[in-house]
């Protein structure tokens, strides 16, 4: 296979210093694809960006959250802050379970700001701040409605992670190419990052009160519950009216406008810092008014550069 494109220029100094290559792919709203760098049809894992398929399917399996705070937590890689953890528990607790249920490793909050202040209040890392302890305690509680075993939950031939298999491959149009392990310990199953990006086209395009629209709704009504309040996905959900938008960790991001205009990214060298300046600009080619500034590049207290878009990427996008 040849390299991908490179997607993301760091400048420093008038000089690029670095350079990431990735693959994007971007939807019109019919659902045809408008933009294809790289080899959108290769399969990756998409990581977090799976949280959302995995809460629909959660909710199609009869889970109850009437709290849509508690659904976007469902679907969250969350901060690890304190409303955040108090929603863990409260999903736990609706199901007669404890943190002592979860399968998730024990962390650090995954802002660097929250982690600090847990550290100078005496804290330490555990299941309950860990960003992924909002699925977990979803998957138990959805365990525990369906009378399923709740210890092995996390094994990919369990009845509910069957069923996240079976919705990501109908909202994606795709057979999951493999299944693999997460980082926090749950299955994820490979799909493209054309599939990625059908499948977030499904969850805004799916009829009210529908698990997939259910979930797509509560994440934008409270996207501090999905990520945090200190999370560029935030800034992007409260700049673009009705955008749906999740990272995934090593550089994937995925994104949905209420009409289905979609897109997909996979950055190959897993870098977090380029994910966001390649959706911007798939958002903007998109016709979405999406105002971030650049990622700033220091030089001890000053700004000397900037992470940015490649001049050759952006000249691939419509409109240019």
């Amino acid at each position: 296979m040849d390299a991908h494109p490179v997607l993301v220029e760091v400048e420093r100094s008038g000089l690029v210093e670095s350079r990431h290559r990735g693959t994007a792919v971007a939807l019109a709203a019919d659902g045809t694809p408008l933009v294809r760098v790289g080899s959108a049809r290769e399969p990756i894992w998409p990581r977090s960006t799976l949280k959302p398929i995995q809460a629909a399917a959660m909710l199609r399996c009869g889970l109850e959250l009437k709290e849509e705070e508690l659904v976007a937590l469902a679907a969250a890689s969350h901060s690890g802050e304190e409303f955040h953890v108090e929603g863990v528990e409260r999903i736990l607790a609706g199901a007669g379970l404890t943190s002592a249920a979860l399968r998730c490793p024990r962390a650090w909050p995954m802002e660097d700001a929250v982690a600090i202040g847990l550290a100078k209040a005496g804290g330490a890392p555990s299941r309950l701040r860990m960003n992924c302890s909002g699925k977990h305690a979803a998957m138990l509680a959805t365990c525990v409605h369906r009378g399923w075993p709740v210890d092995a939950y996390l094994d990919p031939g369990h009845p509910l992670q069957r069923a996240v298999r079976d919705t990501l491959a109908e909202l994606s149009g795709e057979t999951p190419a493999a299944v693999g392990v997460d980082g926090c310990g749950a299955p994820v199953f490979a799909v493209s990052p054309l599939g990625v990006a059908r499948a977030y086209r499904a969850l805004v395009t799916a009829p009210p009160g529908d698990p997939e629209r259910r979930v797509a709704d509560a994440m934008r009504a409270h996207p501090e519950w999905t990520c945090g309040t200190g999370r560029p996905e935030l800034r992007l959900m409260e700049a673009v009216p009705g955008l749906l938008v999740k990272c995934g960790a090593e550089g994937v991001d995925a994104f949905a406008l209420p009409d289905g205009r979609a897109g997909a990214v996979k950055i190959d060298d897993g870098a977090m810092r380029a994910r966001v300046p390649v959706t911007v600009a798939l958002l903007r080619a998109l016709g979405a008014e999406a105002e971030m500034d650049l990622s700033p590049v220091f030089g001890g207290e000053e700004t000397v550069g900037a992470v940015r878009p490649a001049a050759a990427f952006l000249a691939a996008l419509p409109g240019r």
